[in-house]
């Protein structure tokens, strides 16, 4: 996960969705950004808590560098992690250092 991560900081446009000439071509599948997405949310609601944190850490400073380039896929990452924050709180009310992991972050952002 750490090596998609830092790739789609590094070189993004190898991390693209699929355009709308590959939906005309046939082409259904997933982008890799989308799996990478949903990667991260199975992640950030996995029961071991170092994995989990060690996700959201990496996709915050991810993000935190798309931000900084102004890449366009910001918002999908930014979405996933809002995303994130409240499936965590709603499936894992009684743990809330999770929670409060990403609030710091988003925090820092800012």
């Amino acid at each position: 996960m750490s090596l998609l991560l830092e790739s789609w900081s590094v070189e993004p446009h190898i991390i693209s969705p699929v355009t709308d000439k590959d939906v005309i071509r046939g082409v259904k599948n997933r982008s890799v950004r989308d799996e990478i997405l949903r990667i991260i949310k199975l992640g950030a609601m996995e029961k071991d808590k170092v994995f989990r944190i060690s996700i959201l850490s990496q996709a915050f400073h991810l993000l935190d560098q798309m931000a900084a380039m102004k890449n366009s896929d910001a918002p999908h990452l930014y979405k996933t992690l809002v995303r994130c924050l409240l499936e965590h709180y709603k499936k894992r009310p009684g743990e809330p250092h999770t929670g409060e992991f990403i609030l710091q972050n988003f925090i820092q952002l800012f």
